[in-house]
C-alpha cells in the first residue's frame, strides 16, 4: 500500500519538479567545495531530469493555431459538414459561420458538396474530413492554398483530394473570408492558450509513467550513395540532417464538438481537437503514441518473431476487426494495443488522484474498482482489433513501482506474450466485464438526468451548462465563460450559471502566479459573489445540494482571503441545512472542527 500512495504522490509532479528534484539530490550528495563557474551547457544535450527547467518546447511539443485548417474547416461547413455526436446541438462558433457565410454563391456550394460527398466513402462523421486536415497542412498560405509537398510523400487519402485546394482558393476568395479570418483566428488562438496547463499536466504525467524521454531525432530516411572510384571519404556536403519529430496540437472548433484527429505527416504528429474535447485526455492520448512509436520501431528482432502469431490473432476477431486493423502491419497492431492499455491505465491513476478517500481501505477499493473499468472500457478496442491490449494492460499495471524505463520493459513485454492466453481474453473477462457493466447502468439509471437537477432552464439552458461544464473540466475558461453569460443573458436566475462562474474565477485564481495577488484576490471575490448569487437563485425544492456546496466554497475562499468570520458564518449556514445528498455538509463539519481546534491552540 505504501508502494501505491508513494506512485500516487509521484504521478502528480510536473516536469520542472522532478528536474528540481534531481538537481537537489546531486547537491545534497555532493560535499561542498568552492570550484571555478563551468561554462553554461546546452540545455537540450542534457537530459530531461538534469535540466534547469523543462518547457514544452524542449520537448518539440507546440501549441499553435492555423490559419489553413480554419479555412479549411470553413469550407467543409460550407460544404454540408454539419455532423454533431449525438445530434447535439452546434458549437456557438460554428452558428456564427454559418451566419457569416449564408450569402454565399449557391454554385459555389453545390461544387463543393458534390466534391466532399464523392470523396467522402460514405463516411459523415468527424473522421470524414480527417484527410482534409492534413492537406491544409500541406498547403502554402493564404490565398494561393499551393499543394507544397511532392505527392508521393502524401498519405493515400490526402493525395486523392489534392485538386480540393482549387475549390479552397476559390472558397476564400469567393466568400472574402480573408476579412472573416482575424475573427475566427482569435478564437483559436484562444482555445489554444487554454490548452496549456492541460497538455502540461498530460505530457509530464506520461513521461513520469514511462519512465522515458521521448525520441526527438531520427536518422535520416534516405542516405545518397556516393560513387567514388578513389576511395576517398564522402564531403560534409552529401551528410544529411537528421529529422526532427514534433507534436503539434491545433485548434478544430469549426469541426464537430468533441473531434479529435490525429495526423501524422512526415515525422510531426497532429493532434487536432474540436470544441468541448477534453484537452488532458486527447493530448494524452496523442502524446503516448508520439512516444511509443520509435520505440516499437526497434524492436526488429521481437517483432519477426511474434508477427505471424500476432496476425493470426488479430483475423479471429473475423468482421468484428475494424478497417484500421485488418490490413495493419505488427508494428501498428503493438503501438496501438500498448497506447490504449497505457492511456487507460493513465485515466484510471488520474481518477484516483482526483478523489480523497476516508482511509486506506477505502483507496484500495477504488483502486480495484478502477481495475474492473479498464477491464470492461478495454474489451471494445479487444473486440474491434487491439488484441493486446490486455497483456500490456496487465504488465504496464504489475511494473508500475519498478520505475522501469519503456525502452528497456518493451522486449520483454513483446517476449512473454502467450497468443492462446490473449485469444482467450473476452470469455475469460465475461464476467467481469458484465458484473461492471451492469453496475454501471445500474448507477446510471438512478442518477438524476441532467434537465430534473437544473432548475429554471429549458433543453436549450441545459445543453448551453452541459457544454460549459465540460469546458471547464478541459480548463477552457474563457469559452466556459461566454457560455454562462449568454444563459445568463436568456436566464438572468439560473443558479447552475452562477455556480458555474464561480467554479471558473476560483479556479483561474489558484493558477496565477504569487507575483499577481491582487488579481488573484480580485478574482476570489468575484467568486464568493458568484457563490452567494447562486445560493441566493437555487431552487429550495430541487438545488439545495447546490446552496450547500456555493456556502462551503465560499466560505472556504473566504478564510483563505482572511475573513474567519464571514467564513464561520457561512460554514454555518451549511452545516444547519443537514446532511443532503450530493452536498458539502461533510466538509463544513470538518472545517468548524479544525477551526475549532485552533483555537484551542495555545
Amino acid at each position: 500500500m505504501k508502494k501505491t500512495l508513494l506512485l500516487v504522490f509521484i504521478f502528480s509532479a510536473s516536469l520542472g519538479l522532478f528536474a528540481q528534484a534531481k538537481k537537489d539530490e546531486k547537491a545534497k550528495d555532493s560535499p561542498k567545495q568552492t570550484v571555478a563557474p563551468a561554462p553554461p551547457k546546452d540545455q537540450r544535450k542534457l537530459a530531461l531530469s538534469d535540466r534547469n527547467q523543462v518547457t514544452l518546447a524542449d520537448l518539440n511539443v507546440e501549441i499553435t493555431s492555423d490559419a489553413r485548417v480554419i479555412a479549411m474547416m470553413a469550407a467543409m461547413n460550407a460544404a454540408g459538414f454539419d455532423f454533431e455526436p449525438g445530434n447535439r446541438g452546434m458549437a456557438s462558433l460554428r452558428l456564427q459561420l454559418r451566419e457569416d457565410l449564408k450569402n454565399i454563391n449557391p454554385s459555389l456550394v453545390r461544387r463543393l458538396q458534390a466534391y466532399v460527398t464523392s470523396h467522402s466513402k460514405g463516411r459523415i462523421d468527424a473522421s470524414a474530413v480527417a484527410p482534409y486536415l492534413s492537406l491544409a497542412l500541406t498547403l502554402t498560405a493564404a490565398p494561393s492554398f499551393s499543394v507544397d509537398v511532392a505527392a508521393d510523400k502524401l498519405p493515400e487519402d490526402v493525395r486523392q483530394i489534392t485538386d480540393f485546394a482549387l475549390l479552397l482558393e476559390e472558397f476564400y476568395r469567393e466568400t472574402k473570408f480573408g476579412q472573416l479570418m482575424p475573427k475566427y483566428l482569435q478564437a483559436h488562438e484562444t482555445a489554444a492558450k487554454n490548452y496549456v496547463p492541460s497538455a502540461v499536466n498530460a505530457v509530464a504525467n506520461i513521461i513520469q509513467y514511462l519512465h522515458t524521454e521521448p525520441v526527438l531525432e531520427l536518422p535520416p530516411a534516405y542516405v545518397p550513395r556516393v560513387q567514388n572510384s578513389t576511395r576517398e571519404k564522402v564531403t560534409e556536403n552529401y551528410r544529411l540532417q537528421n529529422r526532427i519529430r514534433r507534436f503539434v496540437v491545433i485548434p478544430d472548433l469549426l469541426n464537430a464538438s468533441n473531434a479529435v484527429n490525429l495526423r501524422v505527416v512526415r515525422d510531426t504528429y497532429y493532434v487536432f481537437l474540436g470544441a468541448n474535447v477534453d484537452t488532458n485526455t486527447a493530448v494524452r492520448r496523442g502524446f503516448i503514441r508520439f512516444v511509443l512509436d520509435p520505440i516499437v520501431d526497434r524492436q526488429v528482432k521481437e517483432v519477426a518473431l511474434i508477427g505471424p502469431q500476432l496476425r493470426k490473432l488479430r483475423d479471429s476477431r473475423g468482421d468484428k476487426s475494424a478497417p484500421e486493423y485488418k490490413d495493419s502491419n505488427a508494428y501498428f497492431l503493438i503501438a496501438d494495443s500498448l497506447t490504449r492499455a497505457i492511456d487507460a491505465r493513465i485515466d484510471s491513476l488520474e481518477t484516483l488522484l482526483s478523489r480523497r478517500y476516508a482511509d486506506e481501505k477505502a483507496l484500495k477499493k477504488a483502486m480495484d474498482d478502477e481495475i474492473e473499468r479498464g477491464v470492461y472500457e478495454l474489451s471494445f478496442p479487444y473486440e474491434r482489433g487491439a488484441v493486446l491490449v490486455y497483456h500490456f494492460y496487465d504488465q504496464m499495471r504489475q511494473a508500475e513501482n519498478a520505475g522501469i524505463d519503456i525502452k528497456q520493459y518493451l522486449p520483454s513485454l513483446l517476449q512473454n506474450i502467450k497468443f492462446d492466453q490473449e485469444a482467450a481474453r473476452l470469455t475469460d473477462n465475461a464476467q467481469r466485464i458484465e458484473r461492471y457493466k451492469t453496475a454501471r447502468d445500474l448507477a446510471v439509471k438512478n442518477a438524476p438526468t441532467l434537465a430534473t437537477s437544473i432548475s429554471n432552464a429549458d433543453q436549450e439552458i441545459v445543453a448551453k451548462i452541459d457544454e460549459a461544464d465540460k469546458l471547464i473540466r478541459a480548463e477552457q475558461f474563457d469559452g466556459a465563460k461566454a457560455v454562462l453569460k449568454d444563459v445568463l443573458k436568456i436566464r438572468s436566475n439560473n443558479a447552475r450559471a452562477y455556480f458555474g462562474l464561480a467554479e471558473i474565477s476560483s479556479k483561474a485564481a489558484s493558477k496565477m502566479k504569487t507575483e499577481d495577488q491582487s488579481r488573484r484576490d480580485e478574482e476570489l471575490y468575484a467568486s464568493v459573489q458568484y457563490y452567494k448569487d447562486a445560493a441566493d437563485n437555487a431552487s429550495k425544492e430541487t438545488e439545495l445540494w447546490l446552496i450547500q456546496r456555493s456556502y462551503v466554497s465560499a466560505a472556504k475562499i473566504l478564510d483563505f482571503l482572511g475573513n474567519p468570520g464571514d467564513a464561520a458564518a457561512a460554514f454555518d449556514l451549511a452545516i444547519k441545512m443537514g446532511d443532503i445528498p450530493n452536498g458539502a455538509y461533510q466538509d463544513a463539519v470538518k472545517a468548524m472542527k479544525e477551526k475549532e481546534a485552533q483555537k484551542q491552540k495555545p
